[in-house]
This record gives C-alpha cells, sequence and structure tokens, in this order.
C-alpha cells in the first residue's frame, strides 16, 4: 500500500497487471506446460482419512478476472488501488532450496543447478 501511495500508481495498473499476468498462469496451466515445475505433495486430511495430492496450481482460479475492475478498495476508498486480488496470497512465491555436497549429488543422480564457493 506504502508503494502504490509513494509512486502515485492509479488502480489500472496493478488491475491490468493482475489480469494479464493469471491469464497467462491460466493458459499455460490448461497447456499443461508448467507440469514439471510443480512437485505433487501428499496432504493428510483434518475431515478424512484420506490424503489430498496436489498435484497443480489451483490458485488462478481463484479470481474471476472478469470482476477485477469492480473489487472495492480495500485499505484506501478514495483512489485506493490495492484489492483483495492484487495481494499475495500464502503460496506466492513458495519454493524450497536443497543444498547438499558435491559428491553426495552426484550419487544420488542429482543435477547441480549452482555452486557456493566460499
Amino acid at each position: 500500500m506504502g508503494c502504490i501511495r509513494k509512486h502515485s500508481i492509479r488502480r489500472e495498473a496493478p488491475d491490468n497487471y493482475l489480469i494479464e499476468l493469471y491469464s497467462h498462469i491460466a493458459k499455460a496451466c490448461e497447456a499443461v506446460v508448467i507440469k514439471d515445475q510443480i512437485v505433487p505433495i501428499a496432504i493428510e486430511g483434518k475431515q478424512t482419512a484420506k490424503a489430498i495430492l496436489i498435484s497443480k496450481d489451483e490458485e488462478y482460479q481463484n479470481i474471476k478476472l472478469d470482476k477485477v475492475k469492480s473489487l472495492r478498495p480495500v485499505f484506501t476508498q478514495e483512489n485506493g488501488a490495492v484489492i483483495v486480488a492484487n495481494t499475495s496470497t500464502l503460496n506466492n512465491g513458495a519454493n524450497a532450496v536443497v543444498l547438499m555436497i558435491h559428491d553426495e549429488a552426484g550419487l544420488m543422480g542429482v543435477q547441480k543447478l549452482a555452486r557456493i564457493i566460499f
């Protein structure tokens, strides 16, 4: 919210960015372009004994893109640019880094993507 005010960002900019971004994500998910980038995980159900398998991005489906421009601002009603749809979600930026000894990676057949030099 502070950056929006500080840089005089108008409501249309984050709305248009959100619509474009989520449109690209939807197309990529539907075309299975990003399937190899998502590692399926099983989560124990709290209400059922059955585990739930999560194997795809679901967040992009939670926003109705045709409704974005009609959503009310969250913090500042007058000229507010922050809406529920353009704030970070809990899963935003979720990732992991695995560090291991080079020889171990070789034994496990893990491809080295980076090297740390001291």
